[in-house]
């Protein structure tokens, strides 16, 4: 197409039009312009045997709305003009506050359809495996969830929350754990970063890509506009960018030995994922006990690893139709009722019952013949002693059947 005086100028190199395949987007910034672009383009198409369908093409104007609106034309064939048009995949509207917002609902849509067509294998093979289900995860939602992330920051929390909550709900269907889960374990468990780091890390990778490249190339112009346009003050992809890896890493101040302590004691003092803590190895990781081959025996270990089980320390943490929220030092034991009712004490202390002391023993019995573990006495801490049990990989498979063996007595009480 012929230069004209209305091209988009990216730091000095001008930009009339982007081709992709048959995928065609002609740029102008003005209406007579774009007239022009669609003349040139018409009268080559006609030289060169082509046909433009203009039914199947359509206007967009952003930015402020002309007093009178302008018609369009291929010829003689009218051209409308919609407020959303899709480029290679990306939905854009001119008539929103964030352009990509219907983007995002689109995706978040797909990909909600996705995942729960892969869940629905579940259905179909009795037990979709972790290792199976992340695999699959990461070949037909994440993409999905990761679309055209390079160049839409998201600064808007609820957009990206309509993609996070997806994510969430395929990885808590994985491992088959409630909708209050705490979001953490699903990602320290599963070795699958949270969106939003995923998204902005790819953003990041383009950024350098884009650096990378040639000087003359169209994508080191358009990173050069943005660079003169966030210096200038003024909103772009680049701000952007900076304003989502702000709120992504906090505050930038380094934290003081008081400050440290005061968040040690806070994860010391919480109820909910104490039998994770001190472990060693990687922090994102698909752990070994989701390798488990018996789906009933890695549900139960699962459960009681990340406080997702049935035991009154949880259940009656929340409140019910009938019932108020009871205070976790009355949350009794139903078989001794003298002790709050944790998976240490039903796992390890508690002797109300017959049936869990004699599996108890039984496991403990197997497990100190293959493993340097000492004897479980009356003064030993259970916390601790079950923390010591957890860490020994290779006797997982004992310890998440006896594990499920015991939840399943406590379960018919």
């Amino acid at each position: 197409l012929p230069a004209d005086i209305d091209d988009l100028d990216l730091n000095g190199t001008l930009i009339s039009h982007l081709e992709h395949a048959d995928d065609l987007l002609l740029i102008s910034l003005s209406p007579q312009g774009l007239q022009k672009k669609m003349n040139a383009f018409y009268h080559w198409c006609r030289e060169n045997f082509m046909v433009i369908n203009a039914l199947k093409s359509s206007v967009c104007i952003h930015g402020p709305r002309p007093h009178v609106t302008p018609q369009f034309r291929f010829a003689e064939e009218i051209v409308e003009i919609h407020a959303q048009y899709s480029y290679l995949g990306i939905t854009i509207r001119s008539d929103t506050r964030n352009m990509f917002a219907e983007h995002y609902k689109i995706k978040a849509r797909k990909s909600s359809a996705a995942a729960h067509a892969v869940l629905h294998i579940d259905a179909m093979v009795e037990n979709l495996p972790p290792r199976a289900g992340r695999i699959l995860y990461m070949a037909r939602v994440d993409p999905i969830l990761t679309y055209g992330c390079e160049i839409m920051p998201d600064i808007d929390p609820a957009l990206a929350r309509l993609l996070a909550e997806v994510q969430t709900m395929y990885l808590r269907r994985l491992l088959r754990v409630h909708d209050r889960s705490v979001l953490a374990p699903l990602y320290t468990e599963t070795n699958v970063d949270p969106l939003s780091f995923r998204r902005i890390d790819f953003a990041l990778r383009f950024l350098k890509y884009a650096l990378d490249r040639p000087p003359e190339t169209y994508i080191r112009a358009a990173v050069r506009e943005c660079i003169a346009l966030t210096s200038a003050g003024h909103q772009g992809w680049l701000m952007d960018l900076q304003l989502v890896i702000l709120q992504l890493r906090g505050s930038g101040r380094l934290p003081q030995l008081a400050d440290l302590s005061a968040e040690t004691t806070q994860i010391d003092t919480n109820k909910k994922l104490y039998l994770l803590r001190n472990r060693k190895g990687p922090v994102l990781a698909l752990r070994r006990y989701l390798l488990l081959e018996n789906a009933q025996h890695r549900k139960a270990m699962t459960r009681i690893l990340l406080s997702c089980h049935a035991l009154a320390v949880e259940r009656l943490r929340w409140p019910q139709r009938y019932r108020a929220r009871v205070d976790f030092d009355d949350r009794l034991c139903r078989f001794c009722l003298t002790s709050v009712e944790t998976p240490e004490h039903i796992l390890l202390k508690c002797g109300a019952n017959a049936q869990i002391t004699e599996l108890r023993m039984a496991f403990l019995t197997e497990l100190r013949a293959s493993s340097e573990i000492p004897a479980l006495t009356p003064s030993s801490e259970a916390i601790p002693y079950l923390r010591r049990i957890l860490s020994l990989e290779d006797a997982f498979d004992i310890t998440a059947k006896w594990m499920f063996q015991t939840m399943e007595l406590v379960d018919t009480v």
